[in-house]
């Protein structure tokens, strides 16, 4: 498990998926259970690579979301 330090946006992509933006410019796709309330707020977050999942967004890599909250 990794931690990732963000911007968190939800974006639309011919659907809805949520993307964390860091400072250094990377964007990292997130899967799992997201609060809405977080919008657009500094957040930490924990997880690990997903290897199985495929986007079609092609935002970045995919990250399974263990664990969500400001930053």
């Amino acid at each position: 498990m990794s931690q990732y330090e963000g911007t968190l946006k939800r974006e639309f992509f011919g659907g809805e998926i949520w993307v964390l933006r860091t400072k250094a410019g990377q964007a990292y796709q997130l899967q799992g259970k997201i609060p809405a309330v977080l919008e657009d707020q500094q957040v930490k977050v924990q997880g690990s690579a997903s290897h199985a999942a495929f986007g079609i967004a092609m935002v970045g890599p995919i990250i399974d979301v263990e664990q969500i909250e400001p930053a």
